[in-house]
């Protein structure tokens, strides 16, 4: 598995990191973890083609991390694509998805192709892999979700919570987000509150992601591995 870094950046683009979404590619495979507005801007700078993406996983609702659907959909209809594109998400996927694409392309519903929407259950797969999709403590109208992909895990958007243990355990890699340098913006992990809990974290490979400025000003960290715009990362 390989993973590609076409944004790690928070909601208000601090760094000037595009929007959060990573893709995985395994066996062949293709697969969007996040699918942030500037996704386009990531897989063009990757040299990628949109139209090989496989499929699509969500953490959640919240415009920095799925906001680039409508214009990933849009592309695959203006430019002809013809397979389906299965896209993975929390409950509301498609009455949200359907306000988007109303609100930023009002009467373009026709598509070349069919968009297959899952609710995603505790487990799931995608690509052959088991995944597994665990509810964690950030907006609770974005029904917010932790990921583990085969051997990746994401926390998504969240504070500390429990649940990062399990999404981390035994992971080659694990995608943290540190949204503040200490408690206080709400729902979202600090950096303070990662260096507590780090050795609960039990995966090869921890890295920061989703960084605050105030994250950022603190870099380089000695203690973390901290994503970047670009990055590639061989998980196996």
């Amino acid at each position: 598995m390989l993973l590609k870094v076409l944004g790690c950046g928070e909601a208000f683009n601090a760094g000037a990191r595009l929007h959060t979404s990573f893709l995985l590619e395994w066996d062949g495979f293709r697969m969007l973890l996040d699918c942030g507005p500037s996704v386009l801007v990531g897989l063009r700078r990757h040299g990628i083609d949109p139209m090989t993406v496989d499929a699509v996983v969500l953490s959640h609702l919240h415009g920095d991390h799925f906001g680039g659907l409508p214009f990933l959909d849009r592309f695959y209809h203006a430019f002809g694509r013809s397979r389906p594109l299965p896209v993975w998400g929390p409950p509301l996927l498609r009455e949200r998805l359907d306000l988007a694409l109303a609100a930023f392309f009002p009467g373009s519903s026709a598509r070349s192709y069919e968009l297959e929407l899952h609710s995603y259950a505790r487990s799931f797969s995608v690509g052959g892999l088991p995944c597994l999709a665990l509810p964690v403590d950030h907006d609770e109208l974005t029904h917010p979700h932790g990921l583990r992909i085969g051997p990746l895990g994401f926390s998504g958007d969240t504070r500390w919570t429990p649940a990062l243990e399990e999404l981390a355990d035994g992971a080659a890699v694990f995608l943290c987000e540190c949204g503040v340098a200490v408690p206080g913006r709400p729902k979202h992990c600090s950096l303070e509150e990662l260096r507590l809990h780090r050795q609960r974290l039990r995966c090869e490979r921890l890295f920061l992601t989703h960084l605050g400025q105030d994250v950022l000003d603190l870099l380089p960290l000695s203690d973390f591995e901290v994503l970047e715009d670009g990055m590639e990362i061989q998980i196996f």
